[in-house]
């Protein structure tokens, strides 16, 4: 059974040969142990594919390049400061105080956004490890896509990560500054995530296309450990039914939608099944989102994820690992589960437990 077979079987509830092994890769002792065995703190975009063809079913798009330089500064088109390290940017520096201020240059963005449809604003900075394709306009990004598909040699490549834009004003603006805009502006960030939605449909309608993949992930943090970021009520009128129009234009096309949130997300689980998602992430056992309970509500919701990498795959010993995914795998035998870790495999994750961790995934060591 090749890979695109072994998920679209488990999408299906229809029995693969195992259970497919999906995740994210940010680790440079993962990656060098895979490819040259080096010691390297640093990894290219080669390398980290090379590693996702050898050990994965399917790959999300963010993280397939290469890491980034520690301490580099720079200035977004919001003039906002951005520091990166090895994979992630940190914001280390805003030139707005208030609400008000941050709300001008939304304003700014969103008439940028409604100019660039469906390509997003120009930008040359790299934010994150897959700006190669995630920003790709679209006139190029078939051609993009295939060569990362003919890299990754049968591994499926998920559609670039997308997003309502919610978590994109708390991110830039900070919470302080963004509970003063959610209670005072609230328009303003509604315009936001208008825009931002519109963008994404005309990107599904202008890139989709279930030959290329089956599946796009719908990437928007709205939960921590105890529950929603903000009140159910404005998620079940401003934000889900956007999310649903943007599940709507991929299924279109015969592209399916998976949606990551961390935390706990039980207060909004109903909405968020009714946008016609197919399967959510990261499922953490840490925010009471273990894939057993998930499963004994939403019978037909594909799973992906549930070996904690915020623990377990930290602090904990191979053997806790390898019965863990033995769980998953038994869990999975019907499809309907994709095993990975809780997220992405990061920096801080052993290696033995990682290694632990995909080779009983694939019951034998790769």
């Amino acid at each position: 059974m090749d890979k695109r077979e072994r998920i679209e079987r488990a999408l299906n509830f229809d029995s693969p040969d195992r259970a497919p092994y999906v995740d994210s890769f940010q680790h440079a002792g993962l990656i060098h142990h895979f490819t040259d065995k080096s010691d390297s703190q640093s990894w290219t975009t080669p390398q980290v594919i090379e590693l996702a063809s050898k050990v994965a079913d399917m790959v999300q798009g963010w993280g397939l390049g290469s890491s980034l330089s520690t301490g580099q500064r720079s200035l977004d088109r919001h003039g906002i400061t951005w520091e990166t390290n090895g994979w992630y940017s940190n914001l280390v520096a805003r030139p707005f105080k208030t609400a008000d201020e941050f709300a001008v240059i939304l304003e700014k963005e969103i008439k940028r956004l409604r100019h660039s449809m469906p390509d997003y604003p120009d930008t040359e900075q790299k934010m994150y490890l897959d700006d190669d394709l995630l920003m790709s306009p679209v006139k190029t990004f078939r051609e993009t896509f295939q060569r990362y598909l003919k890299d990754l040699n049968g591994t499926v490549l998920m559609y670039p990560d997308v997003s309502p834009g919610f978590d994109h004003v708390y991110t830039l603006g900070g919470w302080e500054i963004f509970t003063e805009m959610f209670f005072d502006l609230q328009e303003v960030l509604i315009d936001y995530m208008e825009a931002m939605t519109s963008l994404q449909i005309q990107r599904a309608h202008a890139i989709a296309d279930c030959e290329l993949s089956p599946v796009v992930l719908i990437a928007c943090d709205i939960a921590h450990k105890q529950g929603p970021l903000v009140s159910p009520g404005f998620m079940a009128k401003e934000y889900f039914p956007r999310v649903k129009r943007i599940v709507d234009a991929y299924g279109e096309h015969g592209v399916k939608a998976f949606y990551h949130s961390e935390g706990n997300l039980w207060q909004m689980m109903d909405d968020l099944v009714a946008t016609g998602i197919v399967g959510i992430n990261p499922l953490e056992p840490h925010s009471s989102m273990d894939v057993k309970d998930v499963r004994a509500r939403y019978e037909k919701l594909v799973l992906w994820g549930g070996v904690d990498n915020s623990f377990m795959l930290v602090d904990g010993v191979p053997e806790d690992v390898r019965r863990r995914v033995e769980e998953l795998k038994e869990f999975g035998k019907d499809g309907g589960m994709l095993i990975g870790s809780t997220g992405q495999i990061h920096p801080a994750c052993k290696l033995e437990n990682l290694l632990a961790m995909i080779n009983t995934a694939h019951g034998r060591k790769i």
